[in-house]
């Protein structure tokens, strides 16, 4: 049994299943910007975009600190109201370095039997989110008043956009988080055969 309350467990659960609906519909929107079916100017579109991307890092981010409510350092005042993407991620790790989601995807094996086997495509590194996060800081602000007096602007990267949906969607399409009892995963399949979004914990068969 898990070494939390049931009705905590399931609160884990459902919340996180939430998170991960919004990262479905904020995904959705940058396929829409990519495919050009927002008609805006390209440095609003990319701007747009760059907004969408600091919202997803959050609510992964938010995402693994749910999956850990039931850790004791997850509790402290400060870690509760924080928002920021990368400082929920640096102090998740100091509680559990495989706290980040792993990609996996199901499979056959040689007997027939149904498998589960990690992804080797490139994906969203907790690295890589990091990365994305800080540079949607500079994206979405203007710029200082030296900049401005240099008629700077910034350059639209929608390729950038794109590989960051390309690996979140690898990262994210079926995925596991390990949970403070090693026994213990959290699964998430964003899209399952009925179309939404499941969650469960699953123990681990030893």
């Amino acid at each position: 049994m898990l070494q939390v309350p049931s009705a905590q467990a399931q609160e884990i659960v459902d919340q996180y299943r939430w998170l991960m609906v919004e990262v479905r519909r904020r995904t959705d929107v940058l396929d829409d910007i990519l495919a050009r079916k927002i008609p805006l100017p390209l440095m609003v579109a990319w701007e747009l975009a760059q907004l969408q991307i600091r919202k997803i890092a959050e609510l992964i981010a938010l995402g693994a600190l749910v999956a850990h409510g039931d850790v004791a350092g997850v509790r402290n005042a400060k870690l509760k109201k924080a928002s920021q993407a990368d400082y929920i991620l640096n102090a998740l790790e100091r509680l559990n370095p495989k706290f980040y989601p792993h990609p996996k995807m199901q499979t056959t094996g040689p007997d027939g039997e149904r498998m589960v086997v990690d992804i080797t495509q490139p994906y969203l590194r907790k690295v890589d989110l990091i990365a994305a996060y800080r540079e949607t800081g500079d994206a979405l602000h203007r710029g200082s008043i030296s900049k401005i007096t240099q008629r700077w602007e910034p350059e639209p990267d929608m390729q950038g956009v794109s590989s960051f949906l390309s690996k979140t969607k690898v990262l994210l399409s079926e995925h596991w988080i390990q949970l403070q009892d090693p026994r213990y995963v959290l699964v998430a399949i964003m899209v399952a055969q009925d179309g939404e979004t499941h969650t469960t914990i699953m123990g681990l068969v030893e």
